[in-house]
Protein backbone atom coordinates (compact mmCIF):
# COMPACT_ATOMS: atom_id res chain seq x y z
CA UNK A 1 0.00 0.00 0.00
CA UNK A 2 1.21 3.39 -0.95
CA UNK A 3 0.60 6.78 -1.85
CA UNK A 4 0.43 8.01 -5.36
CA UNK A 5 3.10 10.49 -4.85
CA UNK A 6 5.31 8.95 -2.20
CA UNK A 7 7.76 11.67 -2.41
CA UNK A 8 4.74 14.15 -0.44
CA UNK A 9 6.16 11.89 2.86
CA UNK A 10 9.58 13.35 2.11
CA UNK A 11 9.66 16.46 1.62
CA UNK A 12 11.44 17.90 -1.32
CA UNK A 13 14.21 15.28 -0.31
CA UNK A 14 16.15 13.00 -2.86
CA UNK A 15 14.76 10.05 -4.05
CA UNK A 16 14.92 6.94 -1.44
CA UNK A 17 14.64 3.88 -3.36
CA UNK A 18 12.24 1.36 -1.08
CA UNK A 19 9.85 3.75 -0.94
CA UNK A 20 9.50 4.44 -4.24
CA UNK A 21 9.80 0.67 -5.03
CA UNK A 22 6.71 0.39 -2.74
CA UNK A 23 8.63 -1.21 -0.11
CA UNK A 24 7.47 0.95 2.27
CA UNK A 25 3.55 1.83 3.82
CA UNK A 26 3.45 5.61 3.43
CA UNK A 27 0.90 7.59 4.92
CA UNK A 28 0.36 11.54 4.82
CA UNK A 29 -1.97 13.88 6.66
CA UNK A 30 -3.58 17.52 6.50
CA UNK A 31 -2.82 18.14 10.15
CA UNK A 32 -6.60 18.37 10.56
CA UNK A 33 -7.67 20.39 8.25
CA UNK A 34 -7.93 22.07 4.61
CA UNK A 35 -7.31 25.23 3.80
CA UNK A 36 -6.62 27.25 0.32
CA UNK A 37 -3.11 28.36 1.12
CA UNK A 38 -0.91 27.85 3.59
CA UNK A 39 -1.25 31.84 4.54
CA UNK A 40 -4.97 30.70 5.21
CA UNK A 41 -5.42 29.80 9.12
CA UNK A 42 -9.34 30.69 8.87
CA UNK A 43 -10.07 27.32 10.03
CA UNK A 44 -8.26 27.57 13.42
CA UNK A 45 -10.29 31.20 14.44
CA UNK A 46 -13.09 29.79 16.96
CA UNK A 47 -12.07 25.97 16.55
CA UNK A 48 -9.53 25.33 19.52
CA UNK A 49 -9.45 21.52 19.12
CA UNK A 50 -8.74 22.20 15.57
CA UNK A 51 -5.88 23.97 16.70
CA UNK A 52 -4.75 21.23 19.03
CA UNK A 53 -4.85 18.97 16.25
CA UNK A 54 -2.83 20.47 14.16
CA UNK A 55 -0.20 22.05 16.71
CA UNK A 56 0.61 18.13 17.90
CA UNK A 57 -1.83 15.43 17.89
CA UNK A 58 -2.72 15.04 14.22
CA UNK A 59 0.33 12.49 13.80
CA UNK A 60 0.08 10.45 16.43
CA UNK A 61 -3.24 10.34 15.51
CA UNK A 62 -2.19 9.06 12.38
CA UNK A 63 0.63 6.45 13.22
CA UNK A 64 -2.40 4.84 15.39
CA UNK A 65 -4.23 4.75 12.48
CA UNK A 66 -1.71 3.43 9.90
CA UNK A 67 -0.63 0.62 12.20
CA UNK A 68 -3.83 -0.82 12.29
CA UNK A 69 -4.33 -1.01 9.09
CA UNK A 70 -1.27 -2.14 8.61
CA UNK A 71 -2.33 -5.09 11.29
CA UNK A 72 -5.50 -5.72 9.71
CA UNK A 73 -4.08 -5.59 6.27
CA UNK A 74 -1.14 -7.55 6.88
CA UNK A 75 -1.93 -9.54 10.00
CA UNK A 76 0.75 -8.42 11.95
CA UNK A 77 2.56 -5.02 13.16
CA UNK A 78 5.19 -3.05 11.22
CA UNK A 79 8.59 -4.47 11.91
CA UNK A 80 9.56 -0.62 12.21
CA UNK A 81 7.90 2.64 11.80
CA UNK A 82 9.76 6.05 10.66
CA UNK A 83 8.46 9.50 10.78
CA UNK A 84 10.16 12.47 8.00
CA UNK A 85 8.97 15.49 8.24
CA UNK A 86 11.14 19.15 7.04
CA UNK A 87 9.85 22.68 8.24
CA UNK A 88 6.39 22.25 9.87
CA UNK A 89 6.90 18.84 9.22
CA UNK A 90 10.24 19.13 11.45
CA UNK A 91 8.10 20.25 14.24
CA UNK A 92 5.45 17.28 13.97
CA UNK A 93 8.94 15.77 14.27
CA UNK A 94 9.51 16.67 17.18
CA UNK A 95 6.28 16.68 19.02
CA UNK A 96 6.01 12.88 18.29
CA UNK A 97 10.06 12.35 19.57
CA UNK A 98 8.75 14.56 23.08
CA UNK A 99 5.22 13.82 23.73
CA UNK A 100 4.42 10.49 21.81
CA UNK A 101 7.73 8.57 22.25
CA UNK A 102 6.81 5.27 21.26
CA UNK A 103 5.24 5.95 17.93
CA UNK A 104 7.94 5.72 16.00
CA UNK A 105 11.35 3.57 15.99
CA UNK A 106 13.30 6.44 13.89
CA UNK A 107 12.84 10.47 13.25
CA UNK A 108 13.93 13.03 10.87
CA UNK A 109 13.64 16.55 11.67
CA UNK A 110 14.17 18.57 8.78
CA UNK A 111 14.33 22.87 9.66
CA UNK A 112 12.25 22.26 12.40
CA UNK A 113 9.82 24.87 12.83
CA UNK A 114 9.59 23.89 16.59
CA UNK A 115 9.29 27.63 18.80
CA UNK A 116 6.35 27.87 16.77
CA UNK A 117 4.54 30.58 18.54
CA UNK A 118 7.93 33.38 18.33
CA UNK A 119 9.10 32.41 14.89
CA UNK A 120 5.46 32.62 13.23
CA UNK A 121 4.67 35.21 15.26
CA UNK A 122 7.80 37.60 15.44
CA UNK A 123 9.86 36.56 12.66
CA UNK A 124 7.75 35.99 9.62
CA UNK A 125 6.15 39.27 10.09
CA UNK A 126 9.02 40.74 11.15
CA UNK A 127 11.34 40.43 8.32
CA UNK A 128 9.03 41.75 5.99
CA UNK A 129 8.00 44.24 8.36
CA UNK A 130 11.73 45.46 8.49
CA UNK A 131 11.19 46.56 4.99
CA UNK A 132 8.60 48.79 4.93
CA UNK A 133 9.00 51.99 4.98
CA UNK A 134 6.27 54.64 6.91
CA UNK A 135 4.05 54.41 3.61
CA UNK A 136 3.74 50.71 4.02
CA UNK A 137 6.18 49.98 0.65
CA UNK A 138 9.07 47.97 -0.25
CA UNK A 139 12.46 49.23 0.32
CA UNK A 140 14.72 46.77 -0.11
CA UNK A 141 13.81 45.01 -4.01
CA UNK A 142 14.24 41.11 -5.56
CA UNK A 143 16.26 42.70 -7.83
CA UNK A 144 18.88 43.84 -5.38
CA UNK A 145 19.09 40.12 -4.18
CA UNK A 146 22.21 39.04 -7.06
CA UNK A 147 24.20 41.74 -6.22
CA UNK A 148 23.88 41.31 -2.33
CA UNK A 149 24.47 37.40 -2.64
CA UNK A 150 27.65 37.82 -4.72
CA UNK A 151 29.32 39.64 -2.58
CA UNK A 152 28.66 37.99 0.62
CA UNK A 153 29.77 34.87 -1.19
CA UNK A 154 33.33 37.03 -1.98
CA UNK A 155 33.04 38.12 1.73
CA UNK A 156 32.62 34.66 3.16
CA UNK A 157 32.46 31.18 1.34
CA UNK A 158 35.50 29.42 1.49
CA UNK A 159 37.85 28.78 -2.05
CA UNK A 160 35.20 25.98 -2.75
CA UNK A 161 32.60 28.36 -2.43
CA UNK A 162 31.04 27.18 0.69
CA UNK A 163 29.53 29.17 3.49
CA UNK A 164 30.74 26.84 6.46
CA UNK A 165 29.44 28.42 9.00
CA UNK A 166 27.59 32.17 8.66
CA UNK A 167 28.26 32.93 12.10
CA UNK A 168 31.88 33.52 10.99
CA UNK A 169 31.10 35.79 8.29
CA UNK A 170 31.57 39.52 9.03
CA UNK A 171 29.85 40.96 5.33
CA UNK A 172 28.64 44.43 5.83
CA UNK A 173 26.37 45.84 3.80
CA UNK A 174 27.36 49.14 3.99
CA UNK A 175 30.15 48.27 1.33
CA UNK A 176 27.23 48.21 -1.28
CA UNK A 177 26.68 51.67 -0.65
CA UNK A 178 25.60 53.37 -3.87
CA UNK A 179 26.71 56.74 -4.48
CA UNK A 180 25.15 59.43 -3.45
CA UNK A 181 21.65 59.83 -5.74
CA UNK A 182 22.19 56.91 -7.18
CA UNK A 183 19.93 53.74 -7.12
CA UNK A 184 20.54 50.54 -8.86
CA UNK A 185 20.57 46.96 -9.23
CA UNK A 186 24.50 46.79 -8.01
CA UNK A 187 24.17 48.80 -4.81
CA UNK A 188 22.68 49.65 -1.84
CA UNK A 189 20.73 52.68 -0.70
CA UNK A 190 21.37 53.60 2.91
CA UNK A 191 17.44 52.55 3.83
CA UNK A 192 18.33 49.12 1.86
CA UNK A 193 21.66 48.64 3.99
CA UNK A 194 19.53 49.42 7.11
CA UNK A 195 17.02 47.10 6.07
CA UNK A 196 20.13 44.24 5.49
CA UNK A 197 21.42 44.49 8.78
CA UNK A 198 17.71 44.16 10.22
CA UNK A 199 17.29 41.15 8.44
CA UNK A 200 20.62 39.45 9.27
CA UNK A 201 19.74 40.42 13.15
CA UNK A 202 16.67 39.74 13.54
CA UNK A 203 13.64 40.45 15.26
CA UNK A 204 14.36 42.94 17.98
CA UNK A 205 12.56 45.56 20.38
CA UNK A 206 13.26 49.27 20.39
CA UNK A 207 16.03 48.53 22.61
CA UNK A 208 18.00 46.05 20.92
CA UNK A 209 16.51 42.69 22.51
CA UNK A 210 16.46 39.73 20.21
CA UNK A 211 13.15 38.44 20.33
CA UNK A 212 14.55 34.81 18.72
CA UNK A 213 17.46 33.31 18.20
CA UNK A 214 18.85 35.09 15.17
CA UNK A 215 17.75 36.57 11.73
CA UNK A 216 18.42 35.97 7.93
CA UNK A 217 22.07 33.66 7.88
CA UNK A 218 24.77 34.93 5.71
CA UNK A 219 24.39 33.18 2.10
CA UNK A 220 20.44 32.89 2.10
CA UNK A 221 19.92 36.16 0.36
CA UNK A 222 18.51 34.99 -3.18
CA UNK A 223 15.99 33.07 -1.27
CA UNK A 224 14.61 36.06 0.22
CA UNK A 225 12.88 36.42 -3.22
CA UNK A 226 8.85 36.16 -2.69
CA UNK A 227 10.11 35.10 1.27
CA UNK A 228 10.25 38.90 2.30
CA UNK A 229 10.81 40.61 -0.84
CA UNK A 230 8.92 41.03 -3.88
CA UNK A 231 9.83 42.70 -7.49
CA UNK A 232 10.24 46.64 -7.29
CA UNK A 233 7.05 46.78 -9.73
CA UNK A 234 5.00 44.97 -7.46
CA UNK A 235 2.37 47.58 -5.17
CA UNK A 236 1.09 45.41 -2.54
CA UNK A 237 4.76 44.45 -1.11
CA UNK A 238 6.25 43.54 1.25
CA UNK A 239 2.38 42.94 2.79
CA UNK A 240 2.42 40.29 -0.27
CA UNK A 241 5.16 38.17 0.72
CA UNK A 242 5.29 34.96 2.06
CA UNK A 243 6.37 35.93 5.58
CA UNK A 244 4.19 38.15 5.67
CA UNK A 245 1.16 36.27 5.13
CA UNK A 246 1.88 33.03 7.08
CA UNK A 247 2.98 35.99 10.02
CA UNK A 248 -0.64 37.76 9.98
CA UNK A 249 -3.02 34.72 9.66
CA UNK A 250 -1.01 33.09 12.94
CA UNK A 251 -2.07 36.08 14.83
CA UNK A 252 -4.91 37.01 13.68
CA UNK A 253 -6.09 32.97 13.53
CA UNK A 254 -4.34 30.96 15.34
CA UNK A 255 -2.34 33.10 18.12
CA UNK A 256 -4.79 33.65 20.43
CA UNK A 257 -8.17 32.89 21.98
CA UNK A 258 -11.15 33.56 19.86
CA UNK A 259 -12.18 36.71 22.07
CA UNK A 260 -8.93 38.08 21.12
CA UNK A 261 -9.53 41.92 20.21
CA UNK A 262 -6.35 42.48 17.98
CA UNK A 263 -6.71 42.93 13.88
CA UNK A 264 -3.10 43.10 13.45
CA UNK A 265 -1.54 44.50 10.00
CA UNK A 266 1.84 44.30 9.00
CA UNK A 267 2.97 47.64 10.41
CA UNK A 268 0.63 47.21 13.62
CA UNK A 269 2.48 44.38 15.00
CA UNK A 270 4.48 45.10 18.28
CA UNK A 271 7.56 43.63 18.14
CA UNK A 272 8.36 43.63 22.13
CA UNK A 273 8.79 41.45 24.77
CA UNK A 274 5.46 41.85 25.94
CA UNK A 275 3.85 40.62 22.62
CA UNK A 276 6.25 37.55 22.54
CA UNK A 277 5.53 36.87 26.11
CA UNK A 278 1.41 36.98 25.31
CA UNK A 279 2.31 34.24 22.13
CA UNK A 280 3.40 31.96 24.91
CA UNK A 281 0.24 32.17 26.69
CA UNK A 282 -1.00 29.63 23.54
CA UNK A 283 2.25 28.92 22.46
CA UNK A 284 2.31 25.51 24.14
CA UNK A 285 0.12 24.55 21.80
CA UNK A 286 2.62 24.48 19.21
CA UNK A 287 5.93 24.50 20.21
CA UNK A 288 8.09 21.61 20.58
CA UNK A 289 10.44 22.97 22.13
CA UNK A 290 10.98 20.53 25.01
CA UNK A 291 14.82 19.07 25.35
CA UNK A 292 13.91 15.88 27.26
CA UNK A 293 14.09 13.00 24.99
CA UNK A 294 14.72 10.21 27.48
CA UNK A 295 11.54 8.79 27.14
CA UNK A 296 11.88 8.70 23.30
CA UNK A 297 15.72 7.25 23.94
CA UNK A 298 14.65 4.70 26.37
CA UNK A 299 12.27 3.35 23.85
CA UNK A 300 14.88 2.77 21.42
CA UNK A 301 14.54 5.69 18.98
CA UNK A 302 16.73 7.30 16.78
CA UNK A 303 16.38 11.02 15.59
CA UNK A 304 18.16 12.72 13.01
CA UNK A 305 17.76 16.57 12.96
CA UNK A 306 18.94 18.90 10.07
CA UNK A 307 19.31 22.16 9.40
CA UNK A 308 20.13 24.38 6.15
CA UNK A 309 22.73 26.90 7.01
CA UNK A 310 21.21 29.48 5.02
CA UNK A 311 17.95 28.60 5.83
CA UNK A 312 15.74 32.19 4.81
CA UNK A 313 12.63 31.04 6.61
CA UNK A 314 13.20 29.12 10.19
CA UNK A 315 16.79 30.71 11.85
CA UNK A 316 19.29 27.85 11.62
CA UNK A 317 21.04 29.21 14.69
CA UNK A 318 17.57 27.96 16.47
CA UNK A 319 18.23 24.47 15.97
CA UNK A 320 21.71 24.82 17.42
CA UNK A 321 20.25 26.27 20.38
CA UNK A 322 17.67 23.35 20.81
CA UNK A 323 19.99 20.66 20.32
CA UNK A 324 22.53 21.76 23.14
CA UNK A 325 19.58 21.86 25.33
CA UNK A 326 19.17 18.07 24.93
CA UNK A 327 22.38 17.78 25.48
CA UNK A 328 22.49 19.61 28.51
CA UNK A 329 19.17 17.68 29.68
CA UNK A 330 20.58 14.35 28.09
CA UNK A 331 23.83 14.84 30.90
CA UNK A 332 26.43 15.85 27.75
CA UNK A 333 26.74 15.13 24.38
CA UNK A 334 27.98 11.08 24.29
CA UNK A 335 24.64 10.77 26.11
CA UNK A 336 23.22 12.60 23.16
CA UNK A 337 24.48 11.17 20.41
CA UNK A 338 23.69 7.75 21.61
CA UNK A 339 20.44 8.33 20.20
CA UNK A 340 20.48 11.49 18.15
CA UNK A 341 22.23 13.89 15.84
CA UNK A 342 22.18 17.51 14.37
CA UNK A 343 23.44 18.40 10.87
CA UNK A 344 24.03 21.90 9.64
CA UNK A 345 23.92 21.97 5.98
CA UNK A 346 25.92 24.43 4.51
CA UNK A 347 24.44 26.84 1.55
CA UNK A 348 20.95 24.76 1.60
CA UNK A 349 17.91 27.18 1.68
CA UNK A 350 14.82 25.88 3.35
CA UNK A 351 13.51 22.50 2.93
CA UNK A 352 14.69 23.06 0.57
CA UNK A 353 11.52 24.05 -1.26
CA UNK A 354 12.60 24.63 -5.27
CA UNK A 355 13.80 28.95 -5.20
CA UNK A 356 15.31 29.01 -7.64
CA UNK A 357 17.92 26.95 -6.64
CA UNK A 358 17.64 24.98 -3.77
CA UNK A 359 21.28 26.30 -2.03
CA UNK A 360 24.52 27.61 -3.19
CA UNK A 361 25.88 25.50 -3.23
CA UNK A 362 22.81 23.51 -3.62
CA UNK A 363 22.73 19.87 -2.85
CA UNK A 364 20.74 17.06 -2.71
CA UNK A 365 19.23 15.95 0.87
CA UNK A 366 18.08 12.70 1.63
CA UNK A 367 18.83 11.21 5.79
CA UNK A 368 16.50 8.04 5.27
CA UNK A 369 19.47 5.26 4.24
CA UNK A 370 21.68 6.68 7.51
CA UNK A 371 18.63 6.29 9.71
CA UNK A 372 17.51 3.29 9.16
CA UNK A 373 20.75 1.83 9.17
CA UNK A 374 20.94 2.83 12.78
CA UNK A 375 17.91 1.94 13.77
CA UNK A 376 17.94 -1.77 12.28
CA UNK A 377 21.47 -2.31 12.38
CA UNK A 378 22.82 -0.22 15.15
CA UNK A 379 25.34 1.65 12.64
CA UNK A 380 25.63 5.03 14.08
CA UNK A 381 26.00 7.68 11.26
CA UNK A 382 28.96 9.93 11.41
CA UNK A 383 30.00 11.88 8.09
CA UNK A 384 27.59 12.25 5.28
CA UNK A 385 28.25 13.22 1.54
CA UNK A 386 25.61 15.20 -0.36
CA UNK A 387 25.65 15.43 -4.28
CA UNK A 388 26.49 19.08 -5.17
CA UNK A 389 24.02 20.17 -8.46
CA UNK A 390 25.14 23.87 -8.29
CA UNK A 391 27.30 26.42 -7.05
CA UNK A 392 27.84 30.48 -8.01
CA UNK A 393 31.19 30.93 -6.25
CA UNK A 394 34.59 28.94 -5.94
CA UNK A 395 35.97 25.50 -7.85
CA UNK A 396 33.20 23.64 -8.33
CA UNK A 397 32.55 20.72 -5.91
CA UNK A 398 31.18 17.33 -6.69
CA UNK A 399 29.76 16.34 -3.02
CA UNK A 400 30.04 18.11 0.19
CA UNK A 401 30.78 16.33 3.01
CA UNK A 402 29.50 17.24 6.58
CA UNK A 403 29.93 15.95 10.29
CA UNK A 404 27.79 15.74 13.27
CA UNK A 405 27.77 19.01 14.47
CA UNK A 406 28.80 20.25 18.20
CA UNK A 407 26.51 22.39 19.41
CA UNK A 408 28.18 22.77 22.80
CA UNK A 409 31.84 24.58 21.00
CA UNK A 410 32.01 28.13 21.55
CA UNK A 411 29.87 30.02 18.19
CA UNK A 412 32.30 32.20 16.37
CA UNK A 413 32.65 35.42 17.86
CA UNK A 414 33.21 38.62 15.88
CA UNK A 415 31.71 41.85 14.49
CA UNK A 416 29.21 40.00 11.90
CA UNK A 417 25.70 40.44 11.81
CA UNK A 418 25.33 36.72 12.23
CA UNK A 419 27.26 36.91 15.82
CA UNK A 420 26.65 37.48 19.26
CA UNK A 421 23.11 36.56 19.14
CA UNK A 422 21.12 37.06 22.97
CA UNK A 423 17.50 35.69 22.62
CA UNK A 424 15.59 36.74 25.64
CA UNK A 425 14.56 33.22 25.31
CA UNK A 426 17.18 31.53 24.69
CA UNK A 427 17.39 30.11 27.98
CA UNK A 428 13.62 29.53 28.94
CA UNK A 429 12.78 28.45 25.68
CA UNK A 430 13.86 25.06 25.79
CA UNK A 431 13.21 24.24 29.07
CA UNK A 432 11.22 20.39 29.78
CA UNK A 433 7.47 21.68 30.90
CA UNK A 434 6.59 24.29 28.36
CA UNK A 435 4.13 22.55 26.77
CA UNK A 436 0.30 24.14 27.52
CA UNK A 437 -1.09 20.54 28.14
CA UNK A 438 0.92 17.41 28.33
CA UNK A 439 -1.03 14.05 26.61
CA UNK A 440 -0.61 10.68 28.04
CA UNK A 441 2.09 8.63 27.01
CA UNK A 442 0.75 6.65 23.87
CA UNK A 443 1.88 3.62 23.95
CA UNK A 444 3.17 1.49 20.13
Amino acid sequence: MSLDDPSRTSGYQAPYAPLQNGEIVVAADDQGHEAPSNGDALWARNDLRLRAVFGYSSEHQLARAMKAIVRAYYGRKPSYAYFSGVSDGGHEALVLAQRYPADFDGIIAGAPANNWAPLVGLVAPWVAAANQDKQGKQILSAEKLPALHAAVMAACADPNGVIRDPRACTFDPASLRCPAGLDQPSCLTEEQIRVVRDEYRGPSDKDGHSLFDGGEPYGSELAWANWLVMPAADPAAPADSYAAGIGLAYLNEMAFLPNHPGKYALGSVPFTAEMRQQLERLGGIYNATDPDLSAFAANGGKLIIYHSWADQAIPPFASINYYRAVAGQAGGLPTAQSFSRLYMVPGLYHCPCGQPVDGDPATTVQFMPQLVAWVERGEAPGSITLPVTSQTTGTHLASLSIDPFDPTQPAPNNDGLNSKYRSIGETSDYKPGNALWRPERAQR
